[in-house]
């Protein structure tokens, strides 16, 4: 994974007075902004798996609202069709 750091948001120097980050602060800076990162990843992650939960769960039910449906067309069809075979045979009837 390649981590650029315009990509971080920018943070302000601490622990120094001269302006200039020594070595060991800088290390710490680094260990913190290293530490963040983790832990927007993990929440990143977190929400990605409610997300997926979410939609697998909404998927099934589109699903299962989609069969309903197509149980309800073939049922109007086979009534239509019953409906216009009946037709047909009063329609030779001259009564």
């Amino acid at each position: 994974m390649v981590c650029r750091e315009s990509a971080r948001p920018s943070r302000p120097d601490r622990g120094t007075h001269s302006g200039k980050p020594s070595g060991p602060s800088t290390l710490e800076q680094k260990l913190e902004i290293l530490a963040d990162r983790v832990d927007e990843l993990i929440e990143t992650v977190r929400r990605l798996r409610r997300d997926n939960t979410d939609l697998k769960n909404r998927e099934r039910e589109l699903s299962q609202e989609k069969e309903r449906l197509k149980a309800k067309n073939l049922e109007a069809k086979q009534r239509l069709e019953s409906i216009i075979t009946r037709l047909r045979q009063h329609g030779g009837d001259p009564s």
